[in-house]
């Protein structure tokens, strides 16, 4: 899952992800606080939003563009009710969605 990116010189600077990656929400299900984790190949214009059961975006967590790597995202439901959301990440090449529970 992790590629090895070298320096000139040879020598290894960090482990990067392979490609993208949507994580599953920790902890699911919530409440009202969870983390979402995303990982990055390379530089990339990220759009990272929230959508309630019939398809309204409810937030907006994250865009802009973002180094290659591990990125966390706390987001806080407390204004929201229980219920299914789907949290969608997208890219200029890909769009990935994902489930979360959140309970009251």
């Amino acid at each position: 899952m992790f590629r090895q990116t070298e320096v000139t010189a040879g020598e290894p600077v960090a482990d990067l992800p392979d490609g993208l990656q949507l994580h599953q929400n920790y902890p699911n299900p919530f409440n009202p606080v969870t983390v979402i984790r995303y990982e990055l190949g390379q530089t990339e214009q990220v759009r990272l939003e929230v959508y309630d059961a019939l398809g309204r975006k409810v937030s907006l967590l994250d865009h802009g563009v973002r180094a290659p790597g591990i990125h966390e995202v706390r987001f806080d439901a407390a204004h929201l009710s229980g219920g299914v959301y789907l949290y969608r990440l997208r890219t200029p090449e890909q769009t990935l969605t994902r489930r979360m529970l959140l309970v009251r």
